[in-house]
């Protein structure tokens, strides 16, 4: 890939300050040849199938003040079968855990299954490279940070300081890092909302990439929903584990009879989960260095939604 990054976000959706004049780094972003990229919100869906220990994972984020060069990581336990997923599944799931309208009168282990890097020395194995949803798509083994950061570094990513902290636990549990880039042609103006990509592999602990590099941001909206074979709870913790720390509660639990046909798109067809939605909504989410990871709640019982709005590009 021949590639010309000015700005790049972790899942994190961090952007990367590269070759221009130090100043305040606004929202999680940095500044691109054309100013600063801002999160506005993201949402993602989590299809957990607990028989096979396999996650299908889909996640959309909406940013505004885009610069021509842009991309983002996603660290994964094993190596992501990839393809892209109609962002209308993000509608479908809101109609199933949105709040009623009032009445008159009347609320780890990691699993490792890709090829990995040799342990023997330093270095980064290209396990596949392809172009998804409009984005160009390098999915990377490494064994050691800095060699990852070398090959940023050569495919022009930003690289080094506060990302190369961020990736190093990643790196020392064996993960796999998939680099996204927006194909050519593929920003708009001033505002972009990215393309629902389903990205599907072997965990022992179904989890969503929370971490972020540790530079300056202001919070934004987070949802995530979780479809299983039970209501789900959700904790903080590290890839390799012993760090638990509690998150929040979810926002909406409960069996809907319209799962499968809205995940039915969404999801190969010989995948079947549910019958369990669980939905997290945080209206004002600050990232640090800890990830989410979900397990069943002791609590198997039903929670009236409190969500009562989309989040919206």
């Amino acid at each position: 890939m021949s590639l010309r990054v000015a700005s790049f976000c972790a899942l994190a959706l961090l952007a990367v300050v590269l070759a221009v004049p130090a100043r305040p780094v606004e929202a999680c972003a940095g500044i691109g040849r054309q100013g600063p990229v801002f999160v506005r919100g993201e949402e993602a869906l989590i299809a957990w199938d607990e028989a096979r220990h396999v996650e299908h994972f889909v996640r959309r984020a909406f940013f505004e003040g885009v610069s021509e060069d842009f991309g983002f990581l996603v660290p994964t336990p094993s190596r992501p079968e990839l393809a892209e997923v109609s962002s209308r599944l993000f509608a479908d799931l809101f109609t199933l855990y949105r709040m009623p309208p009032r009445r008159s009168g009347g609320r780890s282990r990691s699993a490792s299954s890709g090829a990995q890097a040799s342990a023997a020395e330093p270095s980064v194995v290209l396990l596949e490279e392809r172009t998804v949803a409009g984005m160009d798509a390098a999915v990377l083994a490494a064994n050691d940070p800095q060699a990852l950061d070398g090959w940023l570094r050569t495919h022009g990513y930003p690289n080094g300081g506060p990302l190369t902290a961020y990736l190093a636990p990643y790196v020392a549990s064996g993960w796999i890092v998939t680099a996204f880039r927006i194909a050519p042609g593929a920003l708009g103006r001033d505002r972009f909302s990215s393309a629902a990509v389903r990205m599907s592999f072997a965990t022992d602990r179904p989890f969503f990439p929370y971490s972020e590099p540790q530079l300056d941001a202001v919070a934004r909206r987070f949802r995530v929903s979780v479809a299983s074979s039970q209501r789900m709870r959700a904790f903080l913790d590290r890839p390799a584990g012993g760090a638990r720390a509690e998150w929040i509660a979810a926002s909406y639990a409960g069996r809907p009879a319209g799962l499968p046909r809205v995940l039915r798109p969404a999801l190969p067809l010989s995948v079947s989960v549910g019958p369990w939605l669980t939905t997290f909504d945080e209206r004002a989410s600050r990232r640090g260095t800890l990830d989410l990871f979900f397990e069943p709640d002791p609590q198997q019982r039903g929670r009236s939604s409190s969500i009562s709005t989309q989040i919206r590009p």
